[in-house]
């Protein structure tokens, strides 16, 4: 995402990303988080993710920026009062999909699902929903 925002603020088409890691060391205090985190099993990597859009991206991510921090302090956010473009809008939905996941609110989660503008996330949120009781 962060090369995606400077190609469009520097006006550069997308090119390819590689990362090396020298070192990935788990330490005894954050195996449970690493146990939970394989426990969600493995994404396919041939799903495309939605472009961001061509235009300047900075004011998008300053809104993102902000509904994030009100969205971890749990205040409920209306999209649709932040003007967002359905790339970002979907972006915050998966904030609130979060704060709604961390809430066990299995209606709201649900609520968010069927708004989401591109169906990629979809399967993400998914399996969520499936965990949590009615």
């Amino acid at each position: 995402m962060l090369q995606e925002v400077v190609a469009r603020s520097t006006g550069h088409e997308l090119g390819e990303y590689k990362h090396c890691a020298g070192s990935l060391h788990l330490y005894e205090e954050h195996r449970e988080q690493a146990e939970k985190y394989l426990k969600e099993g493995w994404q396919p990597t041939t799903i495309v993710m939605p472009a961001m859009p061509n235009a300047d991206p900075w004011g998008s991510v300053e809104v993102l920026r902000r509904v994030e921090g009100e969205i971890r302090n749990g205040k409920d956010v209306d999209i649709r009062a932040a003007s967002l473009d359905p790339y970002w809008g979907d972006l915050v939905r998966l904030l609130k999909a979060w704060r709604a996941w961390n809430d066990k609110n299995k209606r709201e989660l649900v609520a968010i699902k069927d708004e989401m503008h591109s169906e990629v996330y979809k399967m993400f949120i998914q399996p969520r929903i499936d965990r949590l009781p009615t």
